[in-house]
């Protein structure tokens, strides 16, 4: 089978410049898919998992032809503003050789910083639906003009409750745009999206894997220490020289399908510096930091606890937006969800105690461990 190269996929020098310095050499299965048809003006629906290249998928077609027009050429929606930041630094790096003027917007962040560069003039932005929406509510955002409407990780928002806020947006933007739907998963929510608000003929690209994993290979974790992180590292390295890894080698070899080996270690090094692993986790017990707060709750997947049940939850009681709510890890008997340190207040005075999923919420801001 002939491979497909970049090169191959009409885009022009300054995107192929770029994504040679990102070291990419060959397009995965979603981006080889999915980038002629954006090319060719079509609707794109695209079902792929997280981490499969979704972002360089869409955004070398919109910054192929790009033009400073002084109206906002795309919309990118995102679920969160920490993917909405990863978002727009991978077009920064894919858009390095244009003139394209990229900006996040997110709850969590001055409004009047992010009104100011909207004035001196964006062509891209990548946006929380909520944000967003104020946006456009303070008539700083016009979408009449916009080519591309893109929302990443449907499937997620629509978990968030987002749906009211996207519909919103897609219904005071461009009629002519170009729409693309990004998802891991395809509820009928998203089919009846789809259905409203895409042309009818839009393209359905899915590249789903039947198989996640090799079924004869046994899976393990461990929850590392913040002080044994290196330690851990080492050890890796220590059984590189030995033989007992090689049972792994099948799976490694059905993630190099889709993946490059240098990916794969990548993810392999990140699980050991990510917040999952980097901390002793006791019940009352985790670190916050950054502009957050981590708060402790009392309520877990045993209660049968949702994460779009606990961002209503908090939102509904403590009168706080959807963009003051971070990151949300629902472990087994309890919770614990970041939030902007001005929402901590109205949270524990106005959701501690009260019935979650059946039972009373204990909530309590999380401390480091000593």
């Amino acid at each position: 089978m002939k491979t497909i190269r970049f090169s191959d996929l009409n885009l022009n020098e300054r995107i192929l410049r770029a994504i040679d310095d990102m070291g990419f050499e060959e397009p995965s299965k979603i981006q080889a898919e999915v980038i002629p048809v954006l090319l060719q003006g079509y609707d794109v629906i695209g079902q792929a998992q997280t981490g499969t290249g979704k972002t360089l998928a869409f955004g070398a077609p919109i910054l192929n032809n790009i033009e400073s027009t002084g109206y906002i050429n795309s919309l990118i929606l995102t679920p969160t503003r920490e993917l909405a930041v990863q978002v727009n630094d991978e077009l920064v790096r894919i858009g390095k050789y244009t003139n394209a003027k990229l900006l996040p917007v997110y709850g969590g962040q001055p409004i009047e910083r992010q009104i100011k560069a909207i004035k001196r003039g964006v062509d891209v932005i990548v946006g929380t639906p909520g944000r967003v929406l104020d946006l456009i509510k303070r008539n700083v955002i016009s979408l009449k003009q916009i080519k591309f409407l893109i929302l990443d990780e449907g499937d997620q928002m629509l978990d968030m409750g987002f749906i009211n806020d996207i519909e919103a947006i897609i219904k005071v933007s461009n009629q002519d745009r170009q729409t693309m739907i990004f998802s891991a998963s395809m509820p009928d929510a998203i089919k009846k999206l789809a259905k409203r608000y895409m042309k009818p003929n839009a393209k359905h690209i899915s590249v789903i894997k039947n198989v996640m994993t090799v079924p004869t290979v046994e899976q393990y974790y461990y929850e590392v220490k913040n002080k044994d992180k290196f330690e851990s590292l080492w050890r890796v390295k220590n059984a590189l020289e030995k033989d007992d890894y090689k049972k792994f080698i099948p799976l490694v070899s059905q993630l190099d399908e889709d993946y490059s080996l240098v990916d794969i270690s990548a993810a392999l090094m990140n699980l050991v510096y990510n917040k999952e692993v980097a901390f002793d986790y006791s019940e009352d017990n985790i670190e916050s930091s950054g502009d957050y707060a981590r708060l402790f709750i009392s309520v877990g997947k045993m209660d049968r606890l949702k994460p779009k049940v606990l961002v209503r939850f908090l939102c509904s009681n403590a009168q706080i937006s959807r963009e003051s709510i971070g990151d949300i890890d629902i472990m087994k008997k309890f919770s614990f969800v970041d939030v902007d340190k001005d929402a901590v207040k109205p949270i524990l005075k106005h959701c501690s105690g009260k019935m979650l999923s059946g039972r009373r919420a204990t909530i309590q801001i999380s401390k480091p461990k000593k």
